[in-house]
């Protein structure tokens, strides 16, 4: 039977707000390089916490973490964060690239809001 979420009965999704700060890239829990983020999260009671967003970085080091398993940001403030580029190429001067984010997120709006450096 499907809910009516209007009604109360079942709780849509909770935007919880946007990070945004610097960090260093890692791929292995090896040095990549410095980079910028912007992130937006949502919070969905099936499912847990999903964040996404942008990276900024050198061009070298995107190119370098294309298709790679176990990239993470490790936050100016101190939070650790797991990566998957979303694109399967980038351009040769791109600076920029889509992440989906996971790792330990905060599930409510008022602490997401204490975890970026902005």
């Amino acid at each position: 039977m499907h809910q009516n979420v209007r009604s109360g009965r079942r709780k849509a999704m909770q935007y919880l707000g946007r990070i945004a700060g610097t960090g260093q890239l890692q791929l292995d829990a090896t040095p990549m390089g410095p980079a910028s983020y912007d992130f937006e999260g949502f919070f969905k009671p099936a499912g847990g916490v999903a964040c996404a967003g942008e990276i900024e970085a050198p061009t070298a080091v995107l190119q370098g973490l294309l298709g790679q398993r176990n990239v993470r940001l490790v936050t100016k403030s101190g939070l650790t964060l797991e990566l998957r580029l979303s694109a399967k190429k980038l351009g040769p001067t791109a600076r920029v690239a889509h992440v989906d984010v996971s790792g330990d997120l905060p599930t409510d709006a008022a602490a997401w809001r204490s975890v970026g450096d902005e």
